[in-house]
């Protein structure tokens, strides 16, 4: 290990369990000795004192100094300070205190305390600025001018932060079980212990039995009252998503500190350069199409009811970027000053500009696991990126779904702009390590999807061979081919991977060969040779796409085997939340099952689901009974029927069914016959998507609803609606009545006995609706 270090700095805390009067011992044994050379050798340097505090009391009165600290050089030596503790570790070796005092920077941002207060001081200093703002972004009249007007804004609200709300600091808080009772017991442990080890010989052993009992008094202590602290908490649960939930379910891992595993080659600096180099290679951006003006008219600017829709709606949780302006003071700023980001955002959208202060991310790496911990590609990037922008970029991506096939000149001069002078960064304890970001959308932008499936849908659009297709989710791709013949099959693959790779070159995107893999569904045992360039495809029995396993014969015996194994450790992790006699409610663990197990097993039953074997029925069995045993607190003898009508559970397999049958029906399009009744997907009305008109002309300013109920005002149409249902059916109807209280029109419509009276409600106004739509006169309804 030593040698393997080099020339690096380096402590070494270990159990040598040898002796040697160099660390405190009477004699010096042959390993103490073997020890001492190798310290020699290596020019190491010891720092236990000799005169030093015993580092192991074992309760029968044993006092030993195994644990030795060791470092590199003199240099870290004189700048070390070692002691041995004398509080209660529950262990017979001591805590050992070793200090080095080194002068260290930590490159962090500021974070504010948005949630506690401060708003009323920062909307007094918001609104003294406010008007010198909005003048200076009025005289812009070029991208230079207002790149450096918005900068000046930005820096400007972040220094009123500052001035009107308190920084975040990290305090760490004890645990809520760690009571007064465990601080005097643990005080009460070491005194007994201090008394053993300073006890005459023919006293030491009777004064280490009293320690031994109070430390084993005060061990059982701590494990029952820390047990039984987490009973309590979850007995008190209400929400079945709540802290006890996220607790044990989304103990996810914390941003990775890097430079705990980087190489012992280079700085901190250098490490996270390469990391930045590796994720965000460099690549020369090709010329932007139709990069000269438009005869296209420009798209209508944002309206204040469009951008106070997209600020209503923020995430008030979401992690601020560098300058440490979050959601919760968008909505501040917005509160204070309506018209100042109004005013930026379309002074923007005017000139094609976004801001250079908008475009640095600040780059979160989430380690994958099971990765070499020093492998630049073995770490998830999350970029953090100023909240402003991410504003721009929502009321960009409204726009872009609903004008995405339109020339529209000021967005395209927009979006030319943002892809521009684009920065990564990563803080160090040295420096803020950079690269230019020149490629790619960093996940964490709110357009990043929509940019992507602009370039990902010239690939579904190329030609391939007969009887290929392809698919996509995200940067998940899927080729599909089918032939007659081995020879035939493997040309029509490889001439559709071609085709692909073409395209991937042509954007720079570089595809992952060891995830690239082929399933072949056929009888033949060669298969055909596929290849990706010079490099062969592997072929393998079962294929993981989208969260689905895909076996060679097609049975979906892997797939149920690991989504299986998953609610086995959601189950697991259910007892920790759920025993016996204590825990969440029976209600509260029936709403967990369903809502995360039940959806984990019914990942992809739309595929696999519509034809359930009696295997399948049986392993679906397996893995919903542990769950109905710890919902019903039943014996584990108790038939698995029993306990699915105890509780009003569905069995698996009729559940899946159910929901597969759905899918074709109202996903697929595909008509359905089922129990000797037949559904066509045409009588079912298709979920609206997408933009039906402008955002910002959602909602007409001019457009005037009220909601008050005044009966006895009457408008020149009056119209009266009503829905029913009885069991002679369901039926909705609306009528039309004139100044004088005449009938102008009536209207009655028959729905199925299926539909609710809600459904009968809503048919009756929305025909209402449309009846008004023709008439331009004051209606009522």
């Amino acid at each position: 290990m030593v040698e393997a270090l080099n020339d690096e700095d380096y402590i070494i805390g270990a159990d040598m369990n040898d002796h040697h009067t160099s660390w405190g011992y009477n004699d010096t044994s042959p390993r103490g000795r073997a020890i001492e050379n190798l310290l020699n050798a290596k020019q190491m340097i010891l720092l236990n004192p000799i005169d030093a505090a015993p580092t192991f009391f074992h309760t029968n009165g044993t006092v030993r100094r195994p644990d030795l600290s060791i470092v590199s050089n003199n240099e870290i030596a004189t700048r070390a300070s070692w002691k041995v503790l004398e509080e209660e570790s529950l262990s017979d070796h001591q805590y050992i205190k070793l200090e080095i005092h080194l002068e260290r920077k930590t490159m962090t941002f500021i974070r504010f305390k948005s949630k506690y207060g401060g708003h009323s001081k920062f909307h007094r200093n918001l609104r003294q600025y406010a008007h010198q703002a909005l003048e200076d972004l009025r005289n812009c009249n070029n991208k230079e001018d207002l790149d450096k007007a918005i900068n000046s804004i930005h820096l400007k609200l972040v220094e009123i932060c500052k001035r009107s709300h308190r920084l975040k600091k990290g305090i760490n808080k004890p645990p809520t079980w760690w009571t007064q009772d465990l601080i005097i017991m643990k005080k009460r442990v070491g005194a007994f212990r201090r008394r053993a080890q300073r006890a005459p010989t023919e006293l030491r052993q009777a004064a280490c039995i009293i320690y031994s009992r109070e430390r084993a008094q005060y061990r059982r202590h701590l494990v029952e009252t820390r047990r039984r602290s987490w009973r309590k908490l979850c007995m008190e649960a209400s929400n079945p998503f709540g802290k006890q939930y996220k607790a044990i379910f989304c103990a996810g891992r914390p941003p990775s500190d890097l430079f705990q595993q980087s190489t012992p080659e280079g700085t901190e600096l250098s490490f996270a350069q390469s990391i930045l180099e590796t994720l965000y290679p460099h690549t020369t951006q090709a010329p932007f199409i139709g990069s000269t003006a438009s005869s296209q008219p420009n798209d209508s600017p944002f309206s204040s009811r469009e951008l106070r829709k997209v600020i209503r709606e923020l995430n008030k949780t979401k992690a601020p970027g560098y300058d440490g302006l979050d959601n919760i003071r968008l909505q501040q700023i917005h509160s204070g000053s309506p018209e100042l980001l109004l005013e930026m955002f379309n002074k923007c959208l005017s000139l094609g500009l976004f801001p250079a202060s908008f475009k640095t991310g600040v780059i979160n790496l989430f380690y994958k696991e099971g990765k070499d911990q020093n492998g630049p590609k073995s770490y998830r990037p999350i970029s953090l990126l100023p909240s402003m922008g991410k504003l721009l970029e929502k009321l960009m991506s409204q726009s872009l779904t609903y004008f995405l096939k339109k020339t529209r000149h000021n967005f395209q001069s927009l979006f030319r702009n943002l892809l521009k002078d684009r920065n990564v960064i990563i803080p160090t304890k040295e420096v803020v390590a950079q690269q230019p970001q020149t490629r790619g959308c960093p996940q964490g932008s709110c357009n990043g999807a929509a940019l992507w499936n602009i370039v990902a849908e010239e690939a579904l659009a190329q030609q391939y061979p007969a009887n290929t297709a392809i698919q996509v989710f995200a940067d998940d791709f899927l080729i599909i081919s089918a032939a007659e013949s081995e020879r035939k099959l493997g040309t029509a693959v490889s001439e559709a991977l071609k085709i692909f790779k073409t395209w991937s070159a042509r954007h720079g995107l570089e595809i992952s060969k060891e995830k690239t893999q082929f399933l072949l569904l056929s009888n033949l045992r060669r298969g055909p040779s596929i290849y990706w360039g010079s490099q062969r495809v592997k072929r393998t029995k079962t294929l993981k796409y989208l969260g689905a396993h895909l076996d060679n014969k097609l049975n979906w015996a892997h797939h149920l085997v690991q989504q299986g194994a998953k609610a086995l450790q959601q189950h697991r992790q259910l007892v920790k939340l759920a025993g016996c006699t204590w825990g969440i409610s029976p209600k509260l663990r029936t709403q967990l099952y369903r809502a995360v197990t039940n959806r984990t097993v019914a990942h992809g039953v739309s595929a696999w689901g519509r034809y359930i074997t009696y295997r399948m029925i049986t392993k679906l069995s397996q893995i919903q009974r542990p769950f109905l045993l710890n919902i019903t607190g039943a014996y584990r003898t108790s038939p698995t029927a029993a306990l699915q009508t105890i509780r009003g559970i569905m069995p698996l397999d009729i559940k899946l069914d159910e929901e597969a049958q759905f899918v074709q029906l109202t996903r697929l399009k595909k008509n359905l016959t089922t129990e000797g009744e037949e559904y066509n997907y045409e009588t079912y009305e298709e979920k609206a998507t997408g933009w039906s008109r402008h955002p910002a002309e959602f909602i007409d300013e001019e457009r005037v609803v009220n909601l008050e109920e005044n009966l006895g005002a009457v408008g020149e149409i009056n119209i009266f609606t009503d829905g029913s249902k009885t069991e002679q059916g369901v039926g909705s109807a609306f009528c039309v009545f004139g100044e004088q209280q005449e009938l102008i029109a009536q209207w009655q419509g028959r729905l199925s006995t299926k539909n609710s009276i809600f459904q009968s409600e809503l048919i009756a106004l929305q025909n209402t609706v449309k009846y008004a739509q023709n008439h331009q006169n004051k209606v009522k309804i």
